[in-house]
């Protein structure tokens, strides 16, 4: 009776087996943001070295992955569509680059202790980083910016800088469909654009308090 029970047992693993259901591989698609053209052809290089302390973004943006929100603040996040990086990394960097690359400032952005003495340190905070969809309206999808910026006169030996420039750039981008790879894209153009009017009020302010 025992060897007859046995071979059941054998029979029925042998057929769960063949009959398993497995769950299909779907790939993660990563992506990054692309610096784009700067909107100005020529910029002057003002003698000042500035000091980049990292913004300082939302808690909503969390991990890597991409999310979308909708007009009643429900979320959808994509488990299989993510940056390349973390959020505050992935903004970081690219506002940092992007002002390197502008060499507006002759003796560059730096982001780290230095034996040289900063002009100025620029600090930030980033309000929104989203991405929208109208879930009546499958057309109306686009990307909103929103980035604090304060640059501070480098007083030494006290703990009293003065602030020079404070302001809040904005900057909303529509995307040209509901595709999931349209948002690195519109988040690029959005970002690229502050970062390019941030560079025009910085050496203005600068030169000023100089």
């Amino acid at each position: 009776m025992k060897r007859k029970q046995i071979q059941i047992l054998i029979i029925a693993l042998l057929l769960t087996g063949c009959f398993s259901i497995r769950t299909p591989f779907i790939p993660t698609q990563y992506y990054t943001l692309n610096q784009q053209p700067f909107s100005f052809k020529n910029i002057a290089e003002l003698k000042t070295f500035i000091l980049f302390k990292d913004f300082s973004v939302p808690e909503e943006l969390v991990e890597n992955k991409i999310m979308v929100w909708f007009e009643d603040g429900s979320v959808q996040k994509y488990n299989y569509h993510r940056f390349t990086t973390d959020y505050p990394e992935l903004i970081n960097n690219f506002i940092f680059t992007r002002l390197n690359l502008s060499k507006a400032f002759k003796y560059g952005i730096s982001n780290s202790s230095s034996t040289i003495v900063p002009n100025f340190i620029l600090e930030g905070k980033v309000f929104e980083f989203r991405a929208y969809s109208d879930s009546k309206d499958k057309s109306k999808n686009w990307v909103n910016v929103a980035i604090q910026v304060n640059l501070l006169k480098y007083v030494p030996i006290t703990n009293q800088n003065k602030v020079v420039l404070s302001k809040v750039y904005t900057q909303k981008v529509e995307r040209s469909s509901r595709e999931v790879a349209t948002i690195p894209q519109a988040f690029s153009i959005a970002l690229s654009t502050i970062v390019d009017k941030m560079l025009i009020d910085l050496q203005t302010a600068t030169a000023e308090a100089e």
